[in-house]
């Protein structure tokens, strides 16, 4: 196993989505807010992978708490990802 890893760094097509439920606390309906989410995408050069290959996506799932105070909402997000990363430096440059 090399202590390298390839990360990509860029591509001309992006796959985004999103999607969210926001529930209402049950004591405090008007000022609070629970939002479980699920974002999922993919960046890829186009012509390299297929868009409608889903097996790709990368699925973040996560947990939102919405505050909404007299001077503007607060929130507060946390994000989990289940992908597990090569141990290796994040950024090389190839020597030719």
């Amino acid at each position: 196993m090399s202590d390298n890893r390839r990360i990509p760094v860029g591509g001309n097509t992006l796959s985004v989505f999103n999607l969210e439920l926001r529930i209402r606390d049950p004591f405090f309906p008007d000022l609070i807010q629970y939002v479980p989410f699920v974002d999922a995408a993919e960046l890829f050069t186009e012509g390299g992978t297929n868009i409608s290959n889903i097996r790709r996506l990368f699925v973040t799932p996560g947990m939102g708490v919405r505050y909404f105070s007299p001077i503007g909402p607060i929130q507060g997000n946390v994000g989990y990802n289940p992908t597990k990363t090569r141990a290796g430096q994040a950024f090389f440059t190839p020597t030719n």
